[in-house]
């Protein structure tokens, strides 16, 4: 009677096992297709550049490679990296080759949005100020 009481228990927990697995891996089983993309879509992609295109003067030959790389890849929007707010509402003075990269980047059908860092003040969850 013990052997055949410990055959159940372990039938009961094997039983036990296989519903929870069936019931975890579902998904895995069962996913559903996204749906259609709606008439007229169409992806754009979008490259964040670095500091160095704002901050060091650069040829127009390293521009035009730029501009070649990224529209290889399909970019439509760039967001180059212009400068940062200081505190005092004052633009970082280092940032002097800005204006002529953004003028000097051109590529059809692109999109230049200049990207400018700001500071932000906030407190330690214990209430005191960063130094």
């Amino acid at each position: 009677m013990t052997r055949r009481r410990g055959l159940l228990l372990a039938a009961g927990a094997l039983a036990l096992l296989l519903v929870w697995l069936a019931w975890e891996f579902r998904p895995l089983r069962f996913v559903e297709s996204p749906p259609p993309l709606p008439a007229g879509y169409r992806a754009e992609k979008a490259a964040w550049l670095g500091v160095t295109w704002a901050m060091d003067p650069h040829t127009n030959a390293e521009i035009e490679a730029l501009a070649h790389d990224l529209q290889a890849h399909g970019v439509t929007y760039i967001f180059p990296y212009v400068s940062y707010l200081k505190s005092g509402n004052v633009f970082n003075p280092t940032f002097d080759h800005a204006a002529s990269f953004v003028a000097r980047f051109r590529l059809p059908r692109r999109r230049s949005q200049s990207w400018v860092g700001s500071g932000c003040r906030y407190r330690s969850p214990c209430g005191e100020s960063p130094a």
